[in-house]
């Protein structure tokens, strides 16, 4: 009985430990943009970086502008040393991209 409760325990401790790795937060971070979504853009970036995204949300229509709704990407390398992190992905267009991470309060951050 105790093997029952113990296995969905752990199946969601292991998700919610994968949801902060630079990789998810970098693909969460992206979508939002490419939705228009500021607000939840901002949940995934560092201080700075929210405070940027604050700035870009007061122009009008910018939301609708930043919208990208064909936008696709895939992952290329994932690259952690210490507090900092990038995520290199590839466009729909096939260009590569880098993003930078930190670790703020104990989560990874989009810093730029």
């Amino acid at each position: 009985m105790k093997k029952y409760l113990l296995i969905p325990l752990l199946v969601l401790f292991m998700a919610s430990c994968s949801s902060n790795a630079p990789k998810d937060v970098t693909k969460n971070f992206l979508e939002a943009l490419a939705k228009g979504k500021i607000d939840d853009a901002k949940k995934y970036a560092s201080a700075p970086t929210a405070k940027f995204l604050e700035k870009i949300a007061t122009i009008p229509g910018a939301s609708e502008q930043m919208k990208q709704p064909d936008f696709k990407f895939t992952f290329v390398k994932e690259s952690i040393e210490g507090d900092k992190a990038t995520v290199t992905y590839k466009d729909q267009k096939g260009e590569e991209e880098d993003v930078e991470l930190i670790k703020e309060d104990g989560k990874w951050k989009v810093t730029h």
